[in-house]
Order: structure tokens, then sequence, then C-alpha cells
């Protein structure tokens, strides 16, 4: 029997209230941190498919205007634990839970957080299904420098289950439904990566000043587009519907 509890979309036998004083790390803060921009420019209700809580909470914290929420693992819910869970910074009165096979054809922008190995290819005729005309995707996704982010060190409550991480697949399959992808942005990108690590040595070595010039080359690396985005922990992929008009009215779900 399927687990409707919050169970089926994060183990959290622990506690009820997971990321409560907790906030998400730079490269997933300035991730979500795009998506909430993309959505706000392009304006309209939004839907956010969800792997996660995590994912949930922060990318539905940063929208404005009406939300449909989706989670890709279990779509029938406690929503009074999900309320508790999720914490008091998301406004209930504008979001709603979505687990009916309707489409939604006035949604501006789809929030995707995280393609996974078992449901990408559903979620994605979900979004065909439900948003057929939606002016904007954004996919959030992680390669396997993910592990070096603090959210993927535990093994309890991790963002997704085996991620998909292959942006080359999901930029054409985002094209078959007639979106083309504009742009894919990653967050701490490797050369990033290599001062962080190489920081390490004048650390252990008492020099300060090298220090900090390690960490002035990795910040002026953090953001890397293009192929270099395929390599960093964390990427956004931003895909415009090739008929979307930004244009349009928004209207109520």
């Amino acid at each position: 029997m399927a687990d409707r509890t919050l169970r089926g979309v994060d183990a959290f036998p622990h506690s009820e209230q997971p990321w409560v004083g907790e906030r998400p790390s730079l490269a997933y803060h300035c991730a979500f941190d795009l998506c909430g921009a993309q959505a706000s420019h392009v304006g309209g209700p939004t839907a956010v498919w969800a792997s996660s809580l995590l994912y949930a909470r922060e990318l539905v914290r940063r929208l404005r205007g009406a939300v449909l929420l989706r989670f890709t693992r279990e779509p029938a819910l406690d929503e009074r634990r999900l309320h508790v869970a999720m914490g008091p910074e998301v406004d209930w009165g504008r979001v709603r839970l979505d687990s009916r096979p309707s489409a939604h054809p006035s949604l501006g922008t789809v929030l995707w957080a995280e393609p996974e190995r078992r449901t990408w290819q559903i979620v994605l005729s979900d979004i065909e299904h439900l948003a057929p005309c939606a002016v904007r995707i954004c996919v959030v996704g992680t390669t396997w420098l993910r592990q070096v982010l603090p959210e993927w060190r535990t093994k309890a409550a991790r963002p997704a289950r085996a991620p998909t991480g292959c942006v080359r697949d999901l930029v054409t399959a985002l094209h078959r439904l007639g979106y083309v992808a504009e742009r894919t942005v990653g967050f701490h990108g490797p050369a990033s990566l290599f001062w962080g690590a190489l920081s390490r040595v004048p650390a252990a070595l008492g020099r300060d000043d090298l220090v900090d010039r390690c960490f002035a080359a990795m910040r002026e690396a953090f953001v890397v587009n293009g192929w270099q985005a395929g390599w960093a922990p964390v990427w956004v992929i931003s895909a415009q519907h090739s008929a979307g008009q930004s244009g349009q009215a928004p209207a109520q779900l």
C-alpha cells in the first residue's frame, strides 16, 4: 500500500519540522533565487514540481501570486503535516496542493526541482498535460559534484533520490515539448571548486592573505554558463515556450 503521509515524500521519522531554522547552501540559494526571479518576470500562476520538502519550501517561499504545488514522488499527502514541515514562511492562502490530473492552461511558469531517474519522464508527461502552454520552464538539477554540498552529506532527507544529472537529455526532452533552452546556469562552477579546495593549503600554513586570494578567485568563478554548468554541483535550465506570450493576463487557479 502506498504511503499517504509525508514519509512518502521524505523520510522524516525524527521530526515534523526538518527545515525550521535552516537555509540552503549558497549554490542552492542562488538557483532558487533565479527560479523565483524568472517566475516573477513572467507573471501569472506558477506550478512547482518538487521531489522533496526542501525544494518545495524554498521555491514556494520565493513566489508571488497563486502557486500550484505537486510532489513528484507521492501526490497524496497529509496536508496538516505538510503545513508544519514547510514552516510559517509559506502562505497557504495562495498555495494549492494539486493531485488531480486536470489541465491548467493559464500557468505562466513551471518550476521543477529535481528530475530523478525513476520519475523524470513521468513528470515531463504531466507537465505536457497539466501545463501545455506555460510560458517558461525552469529546471533545477545537480551533478555528481553535489556531494560537496551540505544538503547531500547526510543520509537522511536528501533533496532527491537518484537525480538524472544530465543537462543534455533534459534540454532535448524540453525541446520535444516545444520549449527552447535559452540558458543553462551553474553555481559553484569547476574553477570555483578548484579555488575553494586550494585554499586549504595556505590555510594550513597560516597564510590568511593567500586564503583571501583563493576565496576572491572562488567567488569570481562561482556562476558559470554553458558547458561549465554541467560541471557545477547545482544548475538551472531556463527554457522559453516557442509559442509563449509573456503578455498573457494572469488567471486564477
